[in-house]
């Protein structure tokens, strides 16, 4: 595994990865050159809904990959954490194989149109705007998130039913943030669908 693949693998694994700090393990093409280099964790306080400033992630890296990045931190005078970070960010802004988009003869980086700092509105970023990218555990997320009254503005129609257009502007972002644990939950299967938030479902048409 060279280091533009060992780049590129660990950016899917840490976003589709949950956020919570979970040993992952890559595995070099021979076993019998197994090498284990684990990034460090740096200590921060939690955001809410927003995980940690970094986490952890071990790797099994191959001893010749492993000191290609060891010679490489020595090169620019950097410690081996510092150098992963570089080599992924060189990757990411590939316009071939990173995160950069051209369409309609403009560019822009997918990291800048889904990242937030917070979960519940990355991840409906990144459900408006690259729903194809979702998980299948992801998608019966987002049709739960899109089937919940409570968290969209809508409105009454004719026949007394409350209808609502899935939009980012009809959001209530911060009810989706209040129950983003919830949604989670169920979605998994841990949790029954009765315990998500409710709504008024109707309203009562007086007499003509």
């Amino acid at each position: 595994m060279n280091i533009e693949s060992f780049a590129r693998l660990w950016f899917y694994i840490e976003k589709f990865r949950t956020l919570l700090v979970i040993p992952v393990y890559i595995f070099p093409e021979d076993p019998a050159l197994e090498a284990t280099r684990a990034i460090p964790e740096t200590t921060s306080a939690k955001l809410s809904k927003g995980g940690s400033k970094t986490e952890t992630v071990t790797m099994r890296l191959s001893p010749r990959l492993k000191f290609a990045l060891d010679l490489m931190a020595r090169k620019q005078h950097r410690n081996f954490t510092s150098v992963a970070e570089w080599a992924l960010s060189r990757i990411l802004d590939d316009p071939e194989s990173g995160l950069i988009v051209n369409q309609n003869g403009f560019s822009y980086n997918l990291m800048d149109e889904i990242w937030d700092p917070f979960e519940p509105d990355r991840f409906i970023n990144l459900a408006f705007k690259q729903q194809h990218l979702l998980s299948y555990e992801e998608e019966v997320l987002w049709k739960l998130i899109r089937e919940n009254g409570a968290l969209w503005e809508g409105e009454f129609n004719k026949k007394g039913k409350y209808v609502w257009q899935c939009e980012p502007d009809s959001l209530r972002i911060e009810a989706l943030r209040e129950h983003w644990d919830t949604f989670n939950l169920v979605a998994s299967g841990a949790a029954d669908p009765g315990q998500l938030p409710n709504w008024k479902k109707t309203e009562a048409k007086g007499k003509v």
